[in-house]
């Protein structure tokens, strides 16, 4: 069974040709999504991926979070890690709730964050 626009489809059992519901015998053309669904998977796979040394560091695009400072090669902003870390979390707790980063990365978090604050008073 498959789909062709809002049409289901069905394939012929001894043809293999699909085949309209209602008989009018409009075939359609077969797509294999799966190769393309492994390939889309396997890209989005890469994309999390983190060079090693953007590991510890801190950066700030206009493109991501709102320009917020996050930490390198993630959307991870230091702010939050900052928020855990004032509520009394360890760095074991908060890498559970971010399991991408390192415990390096919460470390330079917490340091920089600890900085601006120490600026803006």
């Amino acid at each position: 069974m498959a789909l062709a626009g809002r049409r289901v489809v069905f394939f012929d059992p001894v043809t293999g040709i699909p085949t309209e519901a209602r008989g009018k015998a409009q075939t359609v053309l077969k797509v294999a999504l799966e190769p393309i669904a492994h390939d889309m998977r396997q890209a989005a796979e890469r994309l999390r991926e983190r060079a090693p040394e953007q590991i510890g560091q801190i950066v700030r695009n206009r493109y991501v979070v709102h320009n917020a400072w996050t930490v390198a090669g993630t959307r991870i902003p230091t702010e939050a890690i900052w928020n855990f870390h004032k509520a009394g979390y360890s760095a074991e707790a908060i890498l559970k709730e971010y399991p991408r980063i390192t415990a390096k990365d919460i470390k330079a978090a917490i340091e920089f964050e600890a900085g601006r604050l120490r600026k803006a008073a």
